[in-house]
């Protein structure tokens, strides 16, 4: 049909269509004042939300050709939150495997 040009408009349910692979996982994440404070200033720089720069710098990060830089950048985060953890007199949790996903 759509190779003959007919328009499949009255075919199309909106209110149901998904994105395949692209399902969306709510997670909350703690961040120094100073960094925070960072990325809205960048954010604003560009004209995007705060939300918006993050994913955008994630998905930079993860996909570009540098995968070695990757490993250093969660190791910088993973530093940086343990020496807020113990500033504010928390230990920084000990973890041998991945958190698990909380499902609703």
């Amino acid at each position: 049909m759509h190779d003959a040009g007919v328009d499949l408009e009255p075919y199309m349910d909106y209110d149901h269509a998904r994105r395949t692979g692209r399902q969306v996982q709510r997670v909350n994440v703690d961040f120094p004042i100073d960094l925070l404070n960072a990325i809205d200033r960048e954010a604003d720089r560009i004209g995007v939300t705060r939300q918006a720069f993050i994913k955008l710098r994630l998905a930079d990060t993860l996909t570009s050709a540098s995968a070695p830089r990757v490993v250093n950048l969660m190791e910088v985060l993973k530093q940086a939150m343990a020496k807020a953890d113990e500033s504010r007199g928390q230990r920084a949790p000990q973890r041998s495997q991945a958190p698990k996903r909380r499902t609703k």
